[in-house]
């Protein structure tokens, strides 16, 4: 049986995340005390246990000044012994159902490029694509760094995006987002030079730091690796296009173009 969930439904929905993803106790727990509304979380019921979940976050995309409402498609997993079924296609067949009546875009990001193929069956396309390259340190001070708040990031994050089509974060969620990214080693800094100011989020993979997402100049950028004593980094830049609209925007913001339809892609990173 499909259905929305209830109250009751947290502990078996907590466990089938334990069971599909690797993410901590902290994070799933957290999840479900601040995120977690159970009109937003889709199920299938086989037998009286839950065997399939998606859980639909309110969202805002930004596309050439309007404003569409939208659900990010999140922690979609079938059970381990079950998969193979087709419960998992009978589940997002629901969704997107669901979302159509309600006129509503969608989005994921797929766990793995193995399930780009399985969520194109049902109709979502590639909507944003980012390469990563290698970012040098310019040498000099270029600029300064330091901490910055969700409220001020999120008001430079919109600034800088204001005329790209963009995904916009609700504070509170964002800050979830951001407390988890944090647990996990990352950093957000605030980038200030006489003429521009920004911000950068990074962390480090295999001892190398890695940007995630920045709106300075990639020279700006240069001299936040040089203030961090980093050489280099891998940064993420966008790439590609959709139906003839540009691109722009890092990964984390999971930025779209303009012409957007009801069911939409995804995140090629």
């Amino acid at each position: 049986m499909l259905r929305f969930a209830s109250k009751g439904d947290i502990p078996q929905l907590q466990a089938l995340w334990r069971e599909a993803f690797a993410d901590s106790p902290e994070y799933i727990a957290g999840f479900y005390n601040i995120n977690f509304s159970p009109e937003l979380a889709v199920l299938l019921e086989l037998d009286g246990s839950v065997c399939a979940m998606a859980h639909l976050l309110p969202s805002e995309l930004i596309c050439r000044g309007e404003r569409l409402p939208a659900r990010y498609i999140y922690a979609v997993a079938v059970k381990r012994e079950l998969r193979g079924r087709g419960f998992g296609g009978e589940l997002m067949r629901f969704v997107a159902r669901w979302l159509e009546q309600n006129r509503l875009g969608g989005f994921l990001v797929p766990a793995s490029a193995g399930l780009y193929e399985y969520y194109r069956r049902f109709g979502f396309v590639e909507a944003f694509g980012a390469h990563s390259r290698t970012v040098a340190a310019s040498g000099e001070l270029l600029c300064t760094l330091s901490p910055v708040s969700s409220g001020e990031l999120l008001g430079m994050r919109e600034r800088f995006f204001a005329d790209i089509p963009h995904e916009s974060w609700p504070e509170e969620q964002f800050s979830f987002i951001r407390r988890d990214i944090e647990r996990s080693g990352g950093q957000f800094f605030k980038i200030c030079s006489q003429n521009t100011q920004g911000y950068m989020l990074c962390y480090k993979v295999d001892n190398r730091l890695t940007v995630r997402e920045y709106t300075v100049p990639e020279k700006l950028l240069s001299g936040a690796l040089y203030a961090l004593g980093e050489p280099t980094a891998a940064a993420a830049a966008p790439a590609g296009s959709f139906e003839g609209c540009d691109i722009s925007g890092m990964t984390l913001g999971r930025v779209f173009p303009g012409n957007i339809p009801a069911w939409l892609g995804y995140d090629m990173q």
